[in-house]
């Protein structure tokens, strides 16, 4: 799942990931939460799955597009 997000004015963003790997997420679950420019906007699962990989840490910088959580 890439982060879908942009912040105006710079070009990077802090995340925070709420699960684990191999955990199973809903559809519409919370994921993350992506801070830019002091707003937070949260990432909600698309579809049911279960988290392969969390490609970042809490608190890592991010940039759009750049993968966040792969689902398997």
């Amino acid at each position: 799942m890439p982060h879908p997000l942009v912040g105006v004015g710079q070009s990077q963003a802090r995340v925070l990931i709420i699960l684990e790997t191999r955990t199973g997420a809903l559809d519409g679950a919370r994921l993350a939460v992506i801070e830019a420019m002091k707003v937070f906007n949260e990432i909600r699962a698309e579809l049911a799955g279960t988290v392969e990989a969390i490609c970042v840490a809490s608190g890592d910088e991010v940039e759009a597009g750049q993968e966040l959580i792969r689902f398997a």
